[in-house]
C-alpha cells in the first residue's frame, strides 16, 4: 500500500518531448491563455497504429472522472455485464399469524442502486408473507466491506453534496434526503423522504409567482447541526404556487439512521406496525449485527445488472456508484484485507493480462473524486483501444454520454456538427478538465480522443478540449 501512496507524491514531470497540436487547438489555448504545460493529448485510430496527435502524452495527470472508464471496463470484464448485487432480509424468530416474533436483520452486499423503490419491493415481500406487525428490533449486517474511514466532507468540505457521500454495504437512495415541496395558493408544504430522526424542517416559505423552472433561484436553505446530531433545516424565500411538486436533495445524517428510517417509512406505507423500530430511531440505537446462522431468509432483492449500473456511472458521472463498484471488485477478488487495496491490485493484474503496463497508474477509489489518482493520456487511449477490441465494447460505449444529446455533455456540441458523433466521458475537478472517448469523424473513421488539462488554469480549458474533438471530427 505504501508504494502507491509514494508514487502519487512524485512531482509531475514531462517524460517525453512535446509533439505538435493542430492549429485549431493551439489557437484555442492562446484564446484561453492556457499555457503549454496545461494540456496533455493522445489521439489514435481505433484500429491502433501511429497516433494522430500526441502531446505530453506520457505525463501522469489527474484524469478526474474519466478514471471511471478504468473502473467500469474492469467491472464488465471481471464481474460480467449481468452481475447483480443482493440485499437480504432475515428473521430470527417465528411468525405467529400476522405477527413476526423476533428481530429482523437487513444484510447488504454493496448494491450501488438500492433506491427507495427497490427497498419497497424488498420490504413488500414481508407483507406478502402475511406479516403485518414486528415485535423485535432491526439489526444491520454491513460486513460485506468495512465501513470507510472518512466523512462525507473529507474531499472538499461540502458534506451536504450527494457526490461526496461515502460508500456503505447498505447504501439506500445514495444517502440523499429528498425534501418534497408542494405549492398551492394556501401555502407550501414540506415532506422529507425519509423522515430522518433528529431532523426538524422549519418552513418560512412564502407563496410566489412565476413558473416552476426557476424555483431554486428564490429558495434559501440554512442547515444547522448541533453536537447531539440534531439538524434543523430552515426553508425561506419564495416558492411558486404553480410549482405543484419539486424536490430539494441534500446528503444528510449517517448511513444507519438513513437505512433504518427508510425501512420504517416503507413499512408504514405498506400498512405495517413496528413500534420497536420507532423507539430505536428516536434513541439513535440501530446497531450493526451479523445475521445469526439460525436466521431465516424472508426476502431478497436484486439490483439492476452491471451493464445498467455502468450506464448511470458514466452517463451522469456518479461517484458513489463508481466507488461501490470499485470496492466490489476488491471484495469479489477473494483477497483478504483492505478491499480498496485488493481492487487496485486486481485491476493492475487484469491490465497486465491484457498486455497493458500502466506503471504510472494510481487509483485511490476508482471514481476520479481524488486529488491523487493518475494516468497518462497515452495509457488512457490504450485502455480505450482495449475497450474497442473487447466483446463488451457495445456495453461500455453505450454507457458514455453522447455529445449534444445526453449525460454530462448534453449541452456541449449541441449546436455543432459534432453532436451525436462523439461518445465521451467528462472529468471535472478543481485544476482538472478532461474528455476521453470515441469520435466518429465526418469521414466515417472512428478515433480515440483523450485530452486532459491538469493545471491551476484548467477552468479555462473546456473550449480547448472541445476544439480538439471538433478538429478530429471535421478533418479526419
Amino acid at each position: 500500500m505504501r508504494s502507491w501512496i509514494a508514487l502519487c507524491l512524485l512531482p509531475l514531470t514531462v517524460l517525453a518531448a512535446e509533439g505538435e497540436l493542430p492549429a485549431e487547438v493551439q489557437q484555442a489555448m492562446k484564446a484561453a491563455k492556457l499555457p503549454a504545460d496545461g494540456l496533455a493529448v493522445y489521439v489514435m485510430p481505433v484500429q491502433g497504429g501511429a497516433p494522430l496527435y500526441q502531446y505530453r502524452e506520457q505525463v501522469a495527470v489527474n484524469p478526474a472522472s474519466t478514471m471511471k472508464l478504468v473502473t467500469t471496463f474492469a467491472g464488465l470484464e471481471l464481474l460480467g455485464p449481468t452481475y447483480s448485487w443482493r440485499t437480504e432480509l432475515y428473521g430470527q424468530g417465528r411468525q405467529e399469524g400476522e405477527r413476526w416474533v423476533g428481530d429482523l436483520y437487513l444484510r447488504g452486499y454493496g448494491d450501488p442502486k438500492l433506491t427507495q423503490e427497490s427497498l419497497w419491493l424488498l420490504v413488500r415481500q414481508l407483507r406478502l408473507r402475511g406479516i403485518r406487525e414486528i415485535s423485535g428490533e432491526l439489526r444491520l449486517d454491513r460486513r460485506y466491506f468495512p465501513p470507510q474511514q472518512e466523512d462525507d466532507g473529507q474531499f472538499d468540505g461540502a458534506a451536504d453534496r450527494p457526490y461526496n457521500v461515502v460508500p456503505d454495504p447498505l447504501l439506500v437512495n445514495f444517502k440523499t434526503l429528498r425534501v418534497r415541496l408542494y405549492g398551492s395558493a394556501d401555502g407550501v408544504r414540506l415532506l422529507p423522504e425519509p423522515a430522518l430522526p433528529r431532523l426538524q424542517l422549519v418552513n418560512k416559505l412564502r407563496v410566489g409567482g412565476g413558473d416552476c423552472t426557476t424555483w431554486r433561484n428564490k429558495l434559501k436553505v440554512d442547515s444547522k447541526t448541533a453536537a447531539n446530531g440534531e439538524t434543523q433545516m430552515t426553508f425561506s424565500g419564495e416558492f411558486p404556487a404553480s410549482c405543484q411538486d419539486a424536490t430539494y436533495s441534500v446528503a444528510l445524517g449517517n448511513h444507519a439512521d438513513f437505512i433504518a428510517a427508510s425501512v420504517r417509512d416503507t413499512w408504514r406505507e405498506l400498512g405495517g406496525r413496528w413500534s420497536k423500530l420507532d423507539a430505536q430511531l428516536s434513541l439513535g440505537s440501530v446497531p450493526d449485527g451479523a445475521v445469526p446462522a439460525e436466521a431465516t431468509l424472508l426476502a431478497s432483492q436484486g439490483s439492476p445488472v452491471l451493464r445498467e449500473v455502468i450506464h448511470d456511472i458514466n452517463k451522469f458521472s456518479n461517484n458513489l456508484m463508481a466507488r461501490q463498484l470499485f470496492l466490489t471488485l476488491g471484495v469479489e477478488s477473494g483477497q483478504a484485507g483492505d478491499p480498496l487495496q485488493a481492487a487496485r491490485e486486481r485491476i493492475q493484474q487484469w491490465l497486465r493480462s491484457k498486455s497493458l503496463q500502466f506503471g504510472e497508474l494510481v487509483m485511490e477509489n476508482g471514481s476520479g473524486l481524488s486529488r491523487i489518482e493518475r494516468i497518462s493520456t497515452q495509457h488512457m487511449a490504450q485502455l480505450l483501444r482495449a475497450v474497442w477490441q473487447s466483446p463488451y465494447m457495445p456495453e461500455l460505449i453505450s454507457s458514455l454520454p453522447i455529445a449534444g444529446v445526453d449525460g454530462t455533455i448534453r449541452k456541449r456540441f449541441a449546436e455543432d456538427s459534432v453532436a451525436t458523433s462523439a461518445h465521451m466521458k467528462t472529468g471535472t475537478l478543481q485544476d482538472v478538465r478532461a474528455l476521453s472517448g470515441f469520435v466518429r469523424a465526418r469521414s466515417g473513421q472512428w478515433w480515440i480522443v483523450v485530452a486532459v488539462s491538469h493545471h491551476k488554469l484548467s477552468e479555462r480549458a473546456a473550449p480547448v478540449l472541445d476544439a480538439l474533438v471538433s478538429e478530429v471530427y471535421e478533418n479526419h
